[in-house]
């Protein structure tokens, strides 16, 4: 997967929200930590799925990356089921 710069954001639907960015899955929000610094994100509606990042682009580039991991889990969990339950 490619990273994303945060200039090419715009790519995404626009928000009237400054740190929502619109995509196919839903909205991908972007929390600042005032504390620690960085930036965290996630879907909405929520896909339960989270990731953080230094920097804005950081956490949304380990927000799509994270998804595609755990699309890749499912599936592989998919295939063991199926070969349990059809054996060759």
């Amino acid at each position: 997967m490619s990273k994303i710069p945060y200039e090419n954001f715009s790519l995404f639907k626009p928000t009237r929200e400054p740190n929502v960015f619109e995509v196919d899955l839903g909205k991908i929000i972007l929390v600042e930590d005032l504390k620690v610094g960085g930036y965290t994100s996630f879907f909405k509606p929520d896909i339960a799925v989270v990731s953080e990042g230094e920097t804005k682009e950081e956490a949304v580039n380990n927000l799509l990356s994270t998804y595609i991991d755990v699309l890749n889990a499912g599936n592989c969990f998919l295939k063991l089921k199926i070969k349990k339950i059809l054996p060759k």
